[in-house]
């Protein structure tokens, strides 16, 4: 357990890390601030996706959690974040445009 744990540590320094790096306008203090921020945001809707039953519930969170990034990250890292989340996470599915 003390091994995947490690690894999970591992990957969230490295999203956290890859969103800081676009933050440039930012110290690094607030950067890292507002990375933690725009991770936690993606992970919940990520996992709120998952626990709600109508399909088009989940597709709007994943949707509308992508929008709130916009001033910060450009659309491309949006969707790579979301993907890390839900490659985390295991078999959460993204939906298609």
């Amino acid at each position: 357990m003390k091994g995947r744990a490690n690894a999970a540590s591992a990957r969230h320094c490295s999203v956290i890390s890859l969103i800081e790096s676009r933050l440039t306008y930012l110290s690094p203090k607030e950067a890292k601030s507002r990375a933690h921020a725009i991770l936690a945001a993606m992970v919940g809707s990520v996992v709120l996706s998952r626990i709600v039953m109508s399909p088009k519930l989940s597709d709007s969170l994943l949707r509308d959690t992508r929008g709130i990034h916009t001033p910060d990250l450009d659309p491309v890292m949006g969707e790579l974040v979301l993907e890390a989340c839900a490659w985390h996470l295991k078999g959460s599915r993204i939906p298609q445009k």
